[in-house]
């Protein structure tokens, strides 16, 4: 799961710099398998990626 979250930073970062919509529909595809992955709903899924990127940062 740890990859996928990382995976969901990188592509996050190359969407915030680029705004293209291809890249945001990677985003959007990547969430959709983190949910259904951890059996989250959105706002479950999207804490565990910033508690993952708060811990990434702090590292």
């Amino acid at each position: 799961m740890d990859k996928l979250l990382d995976q969901l930073i990188l592509i996050a970062g190359a969407w915030s710099e680029s705004e293209n919509p291809a890249i945001e529909f990677q985003f959007a595809v990547a969430f959709e398998e983190l949910k259904q992955t951890t059996g989250f709903d959105h706002a479950a899924a999207e804490a565990l990626l910033q508690r993952h990127i708060a811990g990434s940062v702090a590292a």
